[in-house]
């Protein structure tokens, strides 16, 4: 069984002694701080270019995770973790449809990531990327609706460049 399905049942600790509880338990400063553990959270079908030697899973982790409620839970949990750290939360329209809304803390997280060329930007793209291939592609479209509203009011923190990457995150 790969690292990342083990990790996620918790059957075994990230390689920095890190569970999945344990990481989602921790503060916003850690998860600035630590650059190891996104990989985890977020696996892909391909090598990580910022942490070489991360775990990639394969085709058949891949539909695990499609066919598994426990790890759609999981990674559920996962994201929405990371939405707190960047200042989101989901919420529900009036017809009950979730959507991706700044939570009340948006205007203090975002003044710690919503730079030119922050290296979250390149964490979002794996998120939308790992959230689209694992068999949650609705969460990333909401995920997106929300960054894409934030660009058209951030365009130049943001960059189009860094747009087009989460645009193609969710087409992957």
């Amino acid at each position: 069984m790969n690292e990342i399905i083990a990790f996620y049942n918790g059957d075994i600790v990230h390689p920095d002694g890190y569970t999945l509880d344990g990481i989602l338990a921790e503060d916003d400063h850690w998860l600035e701080a630590k650059h190891t553990y996104l990989q985890w959270l977020f696996p892909l079908n391909k090598p990580s270019e910022a942490v070489p030697g991360s775990p990639v899973i394969s085709e058949g982790e891949v539909e695990l995770f499609r066919t598994s409620t426990e790890l759609k839970q999981n990674l559920i949990r996962s994201f929405q973790r990371m939405l707190q750290f960047y200042g989101f939360m989901i919420a529900l329209d009036p017809d009950d449809h979730p959507f991706v809304d700044k939570a009340p803390s948006f205007e203090k997280r975002k003044s710690e990531w919503l730079t030119p060329y922050n290296h979250n930007y390149l964490r979002i793209s794996r998120i939308l990327e790992s959230l689209t291939l694992l068999g949650l592609p609705d969460v990333a479209l909401i995920f997106f609706a929300a960054l894409r509203e934030l660009y058209q009011d951030n365009p130049s923190s943001i960059g189009s460049t860094t747009y087009c990457y989460w645009e193609r995150s969710i087409k992957a």
